[in-house]
């Protein structure tokens, strides 16, 4: 019997005892069989387990490191048997320990196997869920301790670890195994709090890696999945204490992606079940997956295909635009994930100025082929109305498509129109003047005729080679003047289709299965929240939308003031004279209206499809209701008629049955990202820029102008920005 050793530290009476060991028979898994103690056995070079079972994601396994090193003997939990100890006698917590199975402790009204929080200390007995949570509170126990450990074992089942300076007496040391009753992992050995010291300090741990940060950001990342690097790192700073780089930040917001949204490549191959449910839920939608045979190196691959492009669109939208302004926008944007790709978008409006979209694609990027078969599913799959009016930018693959007349946007069926925003940043780009920029976006606004006209001479005289340049563009392409039946509905950009960008720029981080079900779960709760409002307006009353009624209502206001002149006894033809300001030295000009036609000559009353000041004032002379000239687009009604489509709620994914096809979708492999930080290939602008008489800076400390948060003279040099405030 080896003989017990004891020395006294004040009052404290502690023994070291004989550790207590498992027989050499026993399965070292079946935790329910044998007896632990919370302190550990030296390891022996000659018996030490091999790590044949090794995790690969545990990198930092040195089984070769201080075996044969001095360790420091364990300390006894054993209740002494000489009298008893005062230490152990006063905690209450050691008295509900089972000495013979202490990995049972028991504490009445205590649930701590499943209360375990950043900040608690480990103890034998601890419980969780799976092993990547046993991890993770090993790490934050040792970032908390400000040390570090390294792993003995790793297997399936089971998982050790220690602390480096184990050779130098330190006894941390942890056991955790997975337990065949609970099918959950418990501590099994700790070795207590370490007695070493850790001489090196830095701004960032070593266990802080990016794994455990993904833990720490799913919810950021499920909330936005575009947040900015540096939110991350102030957000892990704030938390932790730590500075993390950017590569690790990085590293851990794909990680969380991954985690919340699901692999990249499983997507893929999740993608056609997925699609085929959503025909399922949402009957009608329609999507189109286009895939091509996998070859590895010179052979093809059947049980493989290959993605190339996605179209799809829900049948509630495509209803919705029956409702509608006859208009589409379409553009296109980048994705962010791990593969490249373009996603095209086409939208339109409703008449209270809501944007609505219509369809999406995935393709390899806006190329003819790509634009062509994204606007003739568009064409026969989203709407057959005639006149309708396409507004895009000048790209020559989409002005090629369209020129195709197979596909169907050609007159009468469509016309299309360009955004003077594009125009204008062409314009500039050519001839870098921005006073004319600003001209040019002007006159395209411009809805009457002969003003345009004498402002389009003024503008040409300025240089022969603008003339030129201007005059090689179609007028009924890019002004609202010569935009005939008002087919543009006052609109002259595509920010509509920017709108959308904008609102899917997360979205554009995400997998391409979690892209779809995004775009899905967005446009169902879009649809719902703008059909409630438009149901609660039509019970209350409301004929005309909210937008309509402010318009109508400033045009009334300038209409007191119009003389109004009677042509003819049928009452349908007038001539309206605005009043003049004497201060502003405006007014005075004197208009044609006619009644029959729908004709203003200021030309609002065709641009915008509602009357304009002088038609209201007509109206008024001869007592004619001027609702009648309002297009029924701009009603609550329609409104509503254009939200009250079907969706239906996901549910269970667990629960979707699987593809019908007998073969599994994959991506291409070509279109991978490659590694390093994404350069721009984007040619900015100053469409890309935000002139400063446009907008000042605004504090979000202060909500002064002026200055930002950085350089806030309200705040102390040393007072730090929380996550909130960003």
């Amino acid at each position: 019997m080896q003989e017990s050793l004891t020395f006294s530290l004040e009052n404290l009476s502690i023994e070291r005892s004989p550790l207590i060991t498992r027989d050499k028979d026993e399965d070292d898994e079946a935790d329910e069989d044998y007896h632990v103690s919370i302190s550990y056995e030296s390891i022996d070079e000659s018996n030490e387990d091999e790590i044949d079972d090794c995790d690969p994601s545990d990198d930092e396994v040195q089984p070769d490191v201080i075996v044969n090193s001095p360790m420091v003997e364990p300390i006894s939990m054993y209740p002494s048997t000489e009298g008893g100890s005062q230490f152990w006698g006063n905690l209450p917590h050691y008295t509900n320990i089972n000495w013979n199975h202490p990995d049972e402790e028991d504490i009445p009204g205590m649930d701590l196997g499943s209360t375990w929080s950043i900040g608690q200390d480990l103890y034998v007995g601890l419980e969780f869920e799976n092993k990547d949570a046993v991890k993770n509170a090993v790490k934050q126990n040792a970032m908390r301790m400000h040390q570090s450990f390294y792993v003995v074992e790793s297997k399936k089942t089971k998982w050790v670890v220690r602390c480096p300076n184990a050779h130098d007496g330190c006894g941390w040391y942890m056991r955790a195994i997975e337990s065949k009753r609970s099918d959950k992992w418990k501590v099994t050995q700790w070795g207590g709090r370490h007695t070493c010291l850790n001489m090196s300090l830095s701004q960032d741990h070593a266990k802080l890696d990016s794994e455990l940060i993904a833990t720490f950001i799913q919810g950021m990342v499920n909330q936005d999945p575009s947040i900015k690097i540096s939110l991350i790192q102030e957000r892990i700073t704030s938390q932790t204490g730590f500075k993390i780089s950017y590569r690790k930040a990085w590293m851990a917001k794909q990680k969380a992606i991954v985690n919340v949204f699901g692999d990249w490549e499983e997507s893929y191959a999740y993608l056609p079940r997925w699609l085929q449910y959503m025909k399922e839920i949402a009957p009608g939608s329609f999507y189109d997956l286009c895939h091509d045979e996998f070859f590895v190196g010179n052979r093809c691959d059947r049980g493989y295909r290959q993605f190339h492009r996605l179209f799809w669109t829900f049948t509630s939208c495509c209803d919705a635009f029956n409702f509608c302004k006859p208009l589409i926008q379409v553009d296109g944007t980048h994705l962010y994930g791990k593969y490249r790709g373009t996603l095209l978008i086409a939208t339109t409006q409703d008449g209270n100025n809501n944007v609505l979209p219509l369809a999406f694609a995935v393709v390899e990027g806006e190329t003819l082929l790509a634009w062509s078969w994204f606007l003739s599913h568009l064409r026969l799959h989203v709407t057959n109305k005639e006149g309708i009016c396409l507004i895009s930018d000048r790209h020559r693959s989409i002005k090629s498509a369209i020129d195709n007349e197979a596909i169907g946007w050609r007159p009468p069926n469509a016309y299309h129109k360009y955004c003077i925003r594009h125009i204008a940043s062409n314009f500039n780009t050519r001839f870098k003047d921005v006073k004319l920029k600003q001209k040019l976006v002007k006159l395209g606004y411009t809805p009457c005729k002969h003003i345009f006209d004498r402002n389009l001479q003024k503008f040409c005289e300025s240089n022969p080679d603008v003339q030129r340049w201007i005059g090689a563009i179609s007028k009924d392409k890019w002004s609202m003047t010569y935009d005939a039946d008002g087919r543009r509905y006052g609109h002259m950009t595509t920010n509509l289709s920017e709108c959308v960008n904008k609102v899917l720029k997360d979205c554009r981080n995400l997998p391409i299965t979690a892209l779809v079900r995004s775009t899905y779960t967005r446009c169902a709760e879009y649809f719902s929240n703008r059909g409630s409002r438009a149901l609660a307006d039509v019970s209350s009353g409301k004929v005309f939308v909210s937008k309509l009624v402010e318009a109508l209502q400033k045009n009334q206001e300038e209409a007191c003031s119009h003389q109004v002149c009677r042509y003819d006894i049928e009452s349908s033809k007038f001539e309206v004279q605005e009043a003049f300001d004497p201060i502003t030295q405006t007014g005075g000009k004197k208009w044609v209206v006619n009644l029959k036609e729908r004709y203003c000559q200021c030309g609002k009353f065709t641009a915008f499809h509602y009357p304009c000041s002088h038609v209201i004032a007509a109206c008024g002379v001869v007592s004619i209701d001027y609702y009648q000239f309002i297009d029924p687009v701009y009603t609550s009604d329609y409104v509503l008629k254009a939200y009250s489509g079907p969706w239906e709620p996901i549910g269970n994914e667990d629960l979707i049955p699987p593809s019908n096809e007998d073969w599994i979708l994959v991506p291409d492999p070509t279109s991978v990202r490659g590694k390093g930080r994404p350069k721009s290939t984007r040619i900015r602008n100053e469409m890309d820029w935000v002139e400063s008489s446009q907008r000042r800076p605004k504090c979000s400390i202060c909500k002064q102008e002026g200055h930002n948060r950085r350089n806030c003279p309200s705040k102390s040099n040393n007072q730090s920005i929380s996550f909130e405030d960003v």
